[in-house]
């Protein structure tokens, strides 16, 4: 049993020193230490997004950018009918509009658009 231990602790050893590579950058440490990245680093996704969160509580519709979009507009419908057309110039990441629906109960259409193109588009059922 104590050999089966030994094998499977020197197994862990030879496998924990390759996680830090892979979380390490180019910085050094405090001892100096510089660790190289992988080549095939998984990278992330950079393109900018567009987040809708819906407070039933307060009728609302907080909408965030995660990052720079151009010619950006807000469209808000209320039973088909446009009922509020925001246009904002250019976005940065974390900021942040908030559409309350003020037209009563019903179906509310929210709709993102950014240079013409729509990056999103969903209903919200609002009931008082």
């Amino acid at each position: 049993m104590n050999k089966k231990l030994f094998c499977l602790v020197m197994a862990l050893f030879a496998v924990l020193p390759n996680y830090n590579v892979a979380c390490a950058d180019n910085e050094p440490d405090d001892d100096g230490i510089i660790l190289p990245t992988l080549p095939h680093k998984i990278r992330s996704c950079n393109r900018p997004a567009v987040y809708v969160s819906y407070n039933d509580y307060m009728g609302a519709a907080e909408i965030s950018f995660t990052g720079v979009l151009n010619n950006v507009t807000i469209k808000v419908y209320h039973e088909g009918m446009l009922v509020d057309d925001i246009t904002i110039g250019t976005t940065s990441y974390g900021y942040k509009e908030i559409v309350y629906f003020s037209m009563g109960e019903g179906d509310y259409r929210v709709v993102v658009e950014t240079n013409g193109n729509t990056i999103y588009n969903n209903t919200f059922e609002y009931t008082d």
